[in-house]
């Protein structure tokens, strides 16, 4: 109750979570500040009893703004948020992007909720949290945070064929994880050789086995891939060798390189006072006629390469006999004994040419040849005796300086 002439002030406190918004009177908006000051004579007639004057403080619902955000922004996206008044419920979706995975939503260092849908009771929340001091529009930000996803582990698949398919066996193929080892193996079978490793026709290796690791291939650890490789099986040449025994018995042609399967020939003539009496390999008699030709598939099934060969090697003997009973003998020594050694002693068909020679021992000198008689025949180590017809025989003889 105001007298008329006086002043009247009014005053409204909102609640938590609502604002002022106003004085009204019949609809019509006196004044927006929440205290408001007025003349009673505004609404009062002088010298009537009583004026009624309905007055409404009028209060609005604060409009909160719940902001989504990602974290880093590249982990993926996030929808939702938006304003919500007190009490209403404010939806939160996140989806990480590839390599990404949602660790949870958070109001500052708060796990509010740790599914990528969330949905935030609005009431729960402004019962316990204050508006940042930042903030000027009511607002609060949740934060999506993604976690970078470790890449799945890589492998390589690693396929091996043989080339040619039959000649070898090969090990090693299968999917192996990155960073990890791989040992390859190859055996080739009889007669045939390894020769390397191959990828789309550049050679890898030629190591047995050979070893790698999957990181060469697989450039990080997420990454897959399939890589074929060609263990080669190249035929070994094998070498065979012609040779007449004696060597003055005759000519021999023919042999040389030759893989397994295919034929090498071979011709021995006699020279004259010889005759041919067969081809040999060691001890054993391959044939009897002076033209020979060899099956190496029969022969390489039925001989191993020589230990002392180092080029897969066979040398073929073409043996010679003299036609003629004539023989003369040479005989040999050393003067004195101890000064060397002396080669060519032996018996040889009438009318050979024999080579002997001699060598020093340590601490000597070669001196001559000399006939049993001392007569000199000629200072040379080696000395070829002509047309050789009846026995003879020499010594070396040596000296210490």
């Amino acid at each position: 109750m105001y007298p008329y002439g006086s002043y009247v002030t009014v005053g409204a406190t909102p609640s938590e979570h609502f604002n002022f918004d106003g004085w009204y009177v019949g609809g019509e908006e006196l004044s927006q500040g929440a205290t408001y000051t007025f003349p009673a004579n505004d609404y009062y007639t002088e010298g009537v009893t009583y004026t009624a004057l309905p007055l409404v403080g009028a209060f609005v619902d604060i409009i909160y703004s719940f902001n989504a955000v990602a974290d880093p922004p590249e982990g993926g996206t996030v929808s939702g948020g938006g304003t919500a008044k007190y009490g209403e419920s404010v939806s939160f979706m996140a989806a990480p992007n590839e390599s990404y995975t949602f660790e949870g939503w958070y109001y500052g260092e708060e796990n509010m909720s740790g599914s990528p849908s969330f949905t935030l009771d609005t009431a729960s929340f402004l019962d316990t949290h204050t508006l940042p001091v930042t903030s000027t529009e009511n607002s609060f930000t949740f934060t999506a945070k993604f976690q970078t996803q470790p890449p799945p582990p890589g492998w390589l698949l690693i396929t091996i064929d043989a080339s040619p398919t039959d000649k070898g066996e090969v090990s090693g193929a299968g999917k192996y994880s990155y960073g990890e080892d791989v040992t390859l193996g190859a055996t080739p079978i009889d007669c045939y050789d390894f020769g390397g490793w191959y990828t789309e026709g550049e050679k890898l290796s030629e190591d047995l086995p050979y070893t790698f690791n999957t990181s060469d291939w697989l450039p990080t650890q997420g990454v897959t891939d399939t890589l074929p490789i060609v263990a080669w099986f190249p035929p070994i040449e094998y070498q065979f060798n012609a040779v007449a025994d004696p060597p003055e018995g005759g000519t021999v042609s023919g042999g040389g390189t030759a893989k397994y399967g295919e034929s090498v020939s071979f011709m021995a003539a006699p020279n004259e006072s010889y005759t041919f009496e067969g081809w040999y390999y060691g001890e054993e008699n391959m044939s009897g006629s002076p033209s020979f030709t060899l099956d190496t598939a029969s022969f390489l099934d039925t001989h191993t390469v020589p230990v002392t060969s180092t080029e897969n090697s066979f040398t073929f003997t073409a043996k010679f006999e003299p036609t003629s009973s004539d023989m003369v003998t040479v005989s040999l020594s050393s003067h004195p004994p101890e000064g060397g050694m002396v080669y060519g002693a032996g018996k040889y068909p009438k009318g050979s040419n024999v080579t002997v020679s001699a060598v020093p021992n340590a601490g000597y000198v070669f001196g001559s040849w000399c006939y049993d008689d001392w007569s000199w025949i000629t200072d040379n180590l080696s000395y070829i005796i002509q047309n050789i017809q009846e026995d003879i025989s020499l010594f070396a003889s040596f000296y210490q300086p």
